[in-house]
C-alpha cells in the first residue's frame, strides 16, 4: 500500500518535511466494512498519518445492483470481511478470533475505525463522513473519491483495494 500526494504541498509520507511544523496536514482515508479497508486505515495509522494531522474517514454509499451487474455485487452487510472476527475489533485490540466484533451491525464500522483512530492518536482531529456518488456508472466511486478529496483540500489520500486477480501478483 502506498500514499497518494495530491501534491498540496504538505509533508511527504508522513515524515514531517515539507510543511513547517504547526500546520495540520488532512489525510482521508476511503473506508468500506471490509478487511481491505481496515488495512488501509491500520497502514495509514501506522506509517502514514503523524501527530497533529487532521484524519477523514470518507465512505461512499454505493447502490449495489441485486442482479450482480457491472461484473460484481457489492460486499455483504451482514459480515464484515467474512471472517470469524471483525477485523475493525483486532485493530483496536481486541482480536480477531470471534470477540464482540464477529457479529457487529456493519453500521457501526465508522465508528469502530474512528475510535481506532482516537486509540492512536487521541489529540486528532477525526471526522467520519458518508457521501453519496457525485456520477453514475462504473467509474462514480473512483470519481467521487477524488471530487471530495480536491473539494476538501485533501493532501495524503490512502485506498484499500480488493485484489480482483492473481495479475496483481
Amino acid at each position: 500500500m502506498a500514499p497518494i500526494d495530491l501534491g498540496r504541498g504538505g509533508r511527504a509520507s508522513g515524515t514531517g518535511s515539507g510543511a513547517a511544523p504547526g500546520t495540520p496536514r488532512l489525510v482521508m482515508v476511503v473506508v468500506d466494512p471490509v478487511r481491505e479497508s481496515t488495512a488501509a486505515l491500520e497502514w495509514a495509522l501506522s506509517h502514514a498519518i503523524v501527530e497533529g494531522d487532521d484524519i477523514l474517514l470518507l465512505h461512499v454509499n454505493m447502490p449495489y445492483p441485486h442482479n450482480g451487474a457491472a461484473g460484481r455485487s457489492g460486499p455483504s452487510r451482514s459480515s464484515s470481511g467474512g471472517s470469524t472476527g471483525s477485523p475493525i475489533a483486532a485493530l483496536l485490540g481486541g482480536g480477531g478470533g470471534g470477540g464482540s466484533g464477529a457479529g457487529a451491525d456493519p453500521a457501526d464500522f465508522m465508528e469502530e475505525m474512528c475510535a481506532a483512530c482516537k486509540a492512536r492518536y487521541p489529540r486528532a482531529r477525526v471526522n467520519a463522513e458518508r457521501v453519496e456518488p457525485a456520477t453514475e456508472g462504473r467509474e462514480a466511486k473512483a470519481q467521487t473519491i477524488l471530487a471530495e478529496s480536491q473539494r476538501r483540500g485533501v493532501e495524503l489520500l490512502v485506498i484499500g483495494l480488493r485484489r480482483a486477480s492473481s495479475f496483481f501478483g
